[in-house]
């Protein structure tokens, strides 16, 4: 019994040796060097609201500096 256990015991060391020793030789050749440069782009544009007064009641429209067109379709109460 006890000569069975140590061989089992030997075995199961010996197994993790070599599983050990060949993922470091394995992780060695996949190694590679990336460098990207990435620049940041802003998502949202120069976009503010105008006013303007019509008898005497004040509306508001979105109106983006980047493209120079209206963002909102229509004028809305402010």
């Amino acid at each position: 019994m006890k000569k069975l256990r140590k061989m089992f015991v030997l075995m199961g060391t010996v197994t993790l040796m070599v599983n050990f020793c060949s993922f470091n030789i394995l992780a060695e050749d996949g190694i590679k060097q990336v460098s990207e440069v990435q620049t940041i782009n802003p998502r949202s544009g120069n976009v503010y609201y105008k006013y303007k007064i019509i008898n005497g009641k004040k509306y508001k429209r979105l109106w983006s500096a980047d493209k120079n067109a209206w963002v909102d379709p229509y004028w809305t109460l402010a």
